[in-house]
């Protein structure tokens, strides 16, 4: 108890000095005045007074002070081309933390390339909190595993994911963040909605046969560069002739090129595809000589085999249904959270 009385003793101190910080200075010197006279007073020795000047002196006691009255603090002017750097939007009080959402929040491009409005930033935060509360969470090693991996499916590199962090307006750290957020939330989305989301194999079979895809003819060529001067010009293009049809007469060094798809071949080069396999195309005169092709190998067009369609085609199948529960499951969080919308 008598813990408990020093305690709300020294509280009261504290109240008090905080209250005295606010008095003007002007009533903290009057103040201090008053308080020097009545030390003065009763340091010096009492008289008799009479009963009349006690009347007086009683009077003159029990007469009401004034009340005084607080300075207020001074407002805040704010420049007339000020604009705010960021500000709350809104407070997410969920259940398992509280969540604060900011207007940078709002205004950051996401990773996905597009601008969302504060409704999916705070349906992405309770989807999250709904995420830590089944315990679908991410340590630092499992973050830079997936970061690792984005950055493989992009051609990229860790350098490249930093470049895009900067991009979107985060911070590493805050990139990192939203990363693990990215994870938690898809995992959630594949566990409570994709796992209910059956496509029968024949329906994706009738699909697939009403709707083939048919992939380009593709080539291996080789080529060869054989240099040629007007005096030699006529006499070159006679021997690359005679090579082209027996395979002799010439030394010609081959390189190898990459696989290119019919598609791809430019309008004077679809000679080419009339070839057969080893076969060696006309010479063709450039700058500085003559340039031949010789066809290693090619694949004709075919439709895309089922097998490396049937994800695509069951994720396109599904994606109506998909996007109707994911929007109830959105609703569900919203309406069920405590929001506070600054």
């Amino acid at each position: 108890m008598k813990k408990l009385m020093a305690t709300f003793f020294l509280l009261g101190s504290v109240a008090l000095v905080a209250q005295d910080s606010y008095f003007p200075q002007k009533e903290n010197a009057q103040a201090a005045s008053r308080s020097a006279k009545t030390t003065k007073s009763s340091n010096s020795p009492k008289k008799k007074t009479s009963p009349e000047k006690k009347t007086a002196v009683a009077k003159t006691t029990a007469a009401p002070q004034e009340k005084k009255s607080e300075k207020k603090p001074e407002s805040v002017v704010i420049p007339a081309g000020a604009y705010p750097i960021d500000r709350i939007e809104a407070v997410v009080f969920g259940t398992e933390a509280t969540d604060i959402v900011t207007l940078s929040d709002v205004m950051r491009i996401g990773f996905d390339g597009k601008f969302h409005t504060k409704e999916d930033v705070i349906a992405e935060r309770l989807i999250f909190q709904d995420a830590l509360h089944y315990r679908i969470t991410m340590n630092e090693e499992a973050v830079d595993e997936y970061m690792a991996k984005v950055a493989k499916s992009m051609g990229g590199t860790l350098d490249d994911i930093r470049i895009m962090f900067a991009q979107a307006g985060y911070t590493y750290e805050e990139g990192r963040r939203q990363f693990a957020i990215m994870y938690a939330n898809n995992q959630l989305i594949d566990h409570k909605i994709r796992s209910r989301l059956i496509v029968p194999e024949h329906v994706v079979l009738e699909y697939y046969e009403a709707n083939p895809i048919v992939k380009p003819a593709s080539y291996m060529l080789e080529r060869a560069f054989i240099p040629a001067t007007p005096a030699t010009h006529d006499q070159v293009k006679q021997d690359i002739e005679q090579f082209v049809k027996t395979g002799k007469g010439m030394i010609v060094t081959w390189y190898q090129l990459p696989e290119i798809s019919q598609d791809d071949l430019a309008q004077d080069k679809q000679y080419l595809t009339k070839l057969k396999e080893g076969e060696i195309g006309a010479p063709q005169e450039i700058n500085g000589g003559f340039e031949i092709f010789h066809l290693r190998s090619k694949v004709a067009a075919h439709p895309v085999p089922l097998e490396q369609r049937y994800r695509d085609i069951v994720e396109m199948l599904r994606r109506p249904k998909f996007d109707e529960l994911l929007e109830e499951y959105k609703k569900e969080l919203l309406s069920s959270a405590s929001i506070l919308y600054l």
